[in-house]
């Protein structure tokens, strides 16, 4: 009986052991945990600024794209504007010259 009470007594005293061992591997999973969701939220943040990021680059980049066609247009319209320019002086030069010729042929016949 009293082989069997300490018999008892060891195996309860080896459970306890185990028991600690146990909890103690359970806190250390539990830390282990904590570090991963902490990293894990890291990278979710770190992911979540580089959308922003790339977000508004995209909206600058589409802004510089739209005034980029905006200046084109305008020059485009330059462009014309100053070949109508151009041609205007080149048919007043003209009509300048045949008035010249007029105004010379009216000068030779009054002369």
């Amino acid at each position: 009986n009293e082989h069997l009470q300490q018999h008892i007594s060891n195996l309860k005293q080896v459970n306890e052991e185990y028991e600690n061992v146990i909890n103690g591997l359970k806190s250390q999973i539990k830390i282990k945990d904590e570090k991963i969701s902490d990293q894990h939220q890291s990278i979710q943040s770190l992911q979540n600024e580089h959308k922003e990021r790339y977000n508004k680059l995209q909206q600058e980049a589409n802004q510089l794209q739209q005034t980029i066609e905006g200046y084109k247009t305008k020059t485009q319209q330059l462009d014309n504007s100053n070949k109508q320019h151009m041609n205007t002086i080149k048919s007043m030069k003209e009509e300048n010259k045949s008035l010249s010729k007029e105004l010379q042929q009216s000068k030779d016949v009054n002369a």
